[in-house]
């Protein structure tokens, strides 16, 4: 068998990932803001379209969901000089108005809110962590040392968002999947 074949058996094996749909990014979304304003079908699908330009789709949708429940103009001030903003809960070190830490460095406070500059940041972190740490990467992106449950609820979530069952000993855990769960069904 040459190695050509072999890469194209390998790659005709390979489970395909259903891309997401700007409308399962709205049913998701209006599952879980169900007190805010919805989303238009349009912002659905900037988002959409944003997660599936990432390496892992469902994974960034999965943390979107748990950092801020998608919503975009999430800003949380985590102690003073220091934000933690937009739909992937980036953290922002602000000087001089300017964020000075890496992925946004140099980038303002508001070009955060924007979900698809969220969204390619949040990827570029997912990516580093995954690189300084195999093994417990997802719970650092968070900014944890020490498990909290966030890699089980973010697992949790894209299994839901996926369809698929994923149990955890955590009712809080299994009470954001039943909401995901329940907006896939729909």
């Amino acid at each position: 068998m040459t190695a050509a074949l072999a890469i194209l058996l390998l790659a005709a094996s390979a489970p395909s990932v259903k891309p997401i749909s700007g409308d399962l990014v709205c049913r998701v979304q209006h599952a879980i803001r169900h007190r805010n304003p919805a989303w238009t079908a349009d912002m659905c699908a900037r988002v959409a379209e944003a997660v599936n330009a990432t390496f892992d789709p469902y994974l960034v949708l999965a943390v979107g969901v748990n950092e801020s429940d998608l919503r975009e103009l999430a800003l949380r001030k985590a102690r003073r000089g220091v934000y933690d903003t937009g739909l992937m809960g980036i953290r922002c070190r602000l000087a001089r108005g300017r964020c000075t830490n890496w992925p946004v460095r140099g980038r303002r406070l508001g070009e955060l809110l924007d979900p698809v500059v969220s969204i390619q940041a949040g990827e570029q972190l997912l990516k580093r962590k995954r690189q300084q740490d195999p093994r417990h990467w997802l719970r650092h992106y968070n900014g944890g040392t020490v498990e909290h449950g966030y890699a089980a609820r973010v697992a949790a979530t894209k299994s839901a968002l996926r369809g698929r069952r994923f149990l955890v000993d955590s009712e809080a855990v299994n009470k954001r999947t039943r909401q995901i769960v329940q907006a896939l069904l729909e």
